[in-house]
């Protein structure tokens, strides 16, 4: 019997170590809410790195702007693309970026990915949650203490699919409490190595005040 219980116990203990060493490890940036990395020129050819993003719940991610280059010509023209349109900062996970890094004729392809944690230690004291696929409004008669509570469910509306300057098509998933109310492009002007980059941000807002990124691009200004 104390054979059988000992076999017992070490297979359970080979098979948690096995779990335990196949488990994958993001390799994160140094700076939580911004991706880092490097773009190369080598004898090889062109070397990109993305390290995985760490950011919260509702940060505004920066994409490109922590990404150094190296040994690039100072003639050379280099794009730098981010496609977050898998992205989704309102709920914790884990999504894939489509990074696509353009020097001259030259095209690279990459994959990062982006965990979003929740900021919050759990629910708020009414006991609601923001993923809960209903929600509640409530209203109080001003003459008594009696509250009316209306109970709304959250239904698909349809998604929206807009097209991104890639050629690729971002599906936005839409519901009747949670739906795009414009879209529009945000652009800024970055110093980088003596070099003016311009940054245009692709966006959709909610009608919750929700923004989210679809895509980012970088490149210089001539």
């Amino acid at each position: 019997m104390k054979k059988i219980l000992l076999i017992a116990v070490c297979i359970t203990l080979v098979f948690t170590l096995g779990a335990c060493k196949d488990k994958e490890k993001n390799n994160y940036g140094d700076t939580k809410g911004k991706a880092s990395g490097v773009v190369e020129m080598t004898d090889s050819g062109l070397k990109v790195d993305i390290k995985d993003i760490l950011a919260e719940v509702g940060d505004n991610v920066d994409y490109t702007s922590d990404i150094i280059f190296k040994n690039v010509s100072d003639d050379a023209y280099v794009q730098v693309y981010a496609d977050t349109s898998a992205v989704d900062m309102t709920e914790p996970g884990t999504y894939d970026v489509e990074y696509t890094i353009n020097y001259d004729d030259l095209t690279v392809n990459r994959t990062a990915h982006v965990t979003v944690e929740d900021s919050s230690s759990g629910n708020d004291s009414s006991g609601s949650s923001t993923s809960s696929s209903k929600k509640t409004s409530s209203s109080a008669s001003s003459q008594t203490d009696e509250e009316l509570s209306t109970e709304v469910e959250e239904k698909d509306i349809g998604s929206a699919n807009i097209e991104l300057l890639s050629g690729n098509v971002a599906t936005v998933k839409q519901t009747n409490l949670r739906f795009i109310e414009e879209t529009y492009t945000e652009n800024t002007n970055v110093e980088r190595g003596g070099k003016s980059y311009l940054v245009s941000k692709l966006i959709v807002k909610f009608n919750t005040g929700e923004l989210q990124v679809l895509e980012t691009i970088e490149h210089p200004l001539q």
